[in-house]
């Protein structure tokens, strides 16, 4: 009976390993490949699941993150049962937010084998040098110029530099890495200290320079203004003072950029647009309008919602619809009016108590990252104007993230 429990715990611990090595795979390629995403998430929730035991599973159900997690996704499969959306709909967004389950499955071999879980955010902070250092070769024209694949993933041409992802996702994914690298090295020798900031500054340059999405230059002064009232309440006063120089340079820096006045006076343009309820002329003011339907459809059914997927159908049958989309399937881009329209108020209220609860055990959980705090609520704020759990990238950081938080607030328990 021993022998055979024994060989039972070792295939078990193999196991644990394995999805381990897979949930760091997937961390590292998440930046620039969804092929290979899709191949790690796979390999690590077969192994992950073989890591349940009565431990385990005890651990989980006494979370309450976990258990927020869960009447998320109970409530929009619930949903289902008055869901207006075609059934190809209700399908797709089953599947979507079949991620919400993840973190369950991302800290289960952590936990199995009672080991830190930062080697995830690790993983995924070297991914991103990988992106930032063929994004710089790409720019500075290593690659003849133009655009080059490389199976899995592309890499863009010199006038735009992405690395397997569109701009809007690769730029939140380098100030997330950045924010990372942020104060890591807090009380070690200069020399660490230098070359974190060092590498926070290269993955803040890309977003900001390289790329012509905006949505870089609005989660770097988020970061940056959530970063400032972390450090303060910390009382790290030197982080606090690198901070302000690093927004300041980062301002007059990207007023220098030569593309920075054009799309500030467009931006202007699609707000003066979205404001006067005009056809969108841009991107800004038709995600404008795509959120203004969602709130005042929504009231239609606030408090449960359209059901699953619905978004679509609902702006189809919106008098507020414009004909330019008339034959689209819209979504918002935006997590929070997803979650509205879909779970009503009940979704929504589960939504923001999950990012709270996140956002407040990040602040008191060990880990070797200070500024895990600035990354959560960076992270929560984005999801404002990005779907940040239904895109299958941003989704499946948002796993890696809460199944982090989920492994790293493990109490003490017997092993069995």
């Amino acid at each position: 009976m021993s022998f055979g429990r024994d060989l039972t715990l070792d295939i078990r611990a193999t196991c644990a390993k394995i999805a381990i090595f897979a949930w760091c795979g997937m961390a590292f390629v998440l930046p620039f490949s969804t092929a290979l995403t899709l191949f790690f998430s796979l390999l690590a929730m077969i192994f992950s699941c073989l890591c349940l035991t009565k431990v385990t599973l005890e651990y989980l159900l006494r979370d309450k993150l976990v258990w927020l997690l869960l009447a998320l996704f109970a409530w929009i499969l619930f949903s289902v049962l008055w869901t207006i959306a075609p059934s190809t709909e209700v399908v797709e967004a089953v599947s979507k937010y079949r991620k919400l389950l993840l973190p369950l499955l991302v800290a289960l071999p952590f936990l199995y084998l009672r080991i830190s879980a930062d080697k995830l955010l690790r993983w995924f902070l070297y991914g991103n040098l990988v992106v930032v250092l063929l994004a710089y070769a790409a720019y500075f024209g290593a690659f003849g110029g133009g655009e080059l694949h490389l199976g899995f993933f592309r890499i863009g041409p010199s006038e735009e530099p992405l690395v397997g992802r569109n701009r809007i996702t690769q730029g939140a994914f380098y100030i997330f890495a950045a924010l990372l690298f942020f104060c890591s090295f807090r009380g070690q020798k200069l020399s660490k200290i230098l070359l974190n900031y060092g590498l926070f500054v290269a993955l803040s340059i890309p977003p900001l320079f390289l790329l012509s999405g905006r949505t870089g230059y609005v989660l770097f002064f988020v970061a940056g203004l959530v970063g400032l009232g972390y450090f303060f309440y910390r009382r790290f006063w030197r982080e606090s003072c690198i901070l302000v120089v690093l927004l300041i340079a980062g301002w007059m820096l990207v007023k220098a950029n030569p593309n920075y006045a054009d799309r500030v006076v467009t931006m202007g343009n699609e707000v003066e647009s979205a404001l006067a309820n005009a056809p969108p002329i841009g991107g800004l003011d038709g995600r404008f309008h795509f959120y203004v339907v969602g709130i005042v459809e929504s009231t239609k059914s606030p408090i449960i919602g359209s059901g699953a997927g619905s978004y679509s159908e609902v702006y189809s049958r919106s008098s507020l619809r414009l004909d330019q989309f008339k034959a689209d399937r819209i979504q918002p881009h935006s997590e929070v009016i997803l979650q509205l329209v879909q779970g009503g108020m009940v979704a929504l209220v589960l939504y923001f108590i999950i990012a709270l609860l996140s956002v407040a055990r990040s602040f008191y959980l060990p880990s070797t990252f200070l500024a895990l705090p600035m990354l959560m609520t960076t992270f929560f704020v984005g999801s404002v104007f990005n779907s940040y759990i239904w895109d299958l990238a941003e989704g499946h950081l948002f796993s890696l993230l809460l199944g982090h938080l989920i492994a790293k607030s493990r109490p003490s328990l017997d092993s069995g």
